[in-house]
């Protein structure tokens, strides 16, 4: 699930990806894409800024863009139910 978020401080607003921990089949692949994808730097790929976690789910903390999330909601082929 992606939801919008706004930082309580700086009022930016990022788009936040919920995983399920129970969901990932290779934990050890999902932090190591996110150890990549926090290092790419480039205006064609949406920057993730950081992670944290509950007991429950990862919340990847990522460059929001008006009109993705919907866009992507649209299209749940692309994107597993977590």
């Amino acid at each position: 699930m992606i939801v919008k978020g706004v930082h309580k401080i700086t009022r930016q607003e990022r788009a936040i990806k919920i995983v399920k921990k129970s969901k990932l089949a290779e934990p050890e692949k999902f932090f190591s894409e996110f150890e990549i994808m926090k290092k790419l730097d480039h205006p064609n790929i949406i920057k993730l800024y950081e992670m944290f976690e509950d007991k429950k789910f990862y919340y990847l903390v990522m460059e929001y863009l008006e009109g993705l999330i919907q866009a992507l909601r649209g299209r749940r082929a692309l994107w597993k139910d977590h």
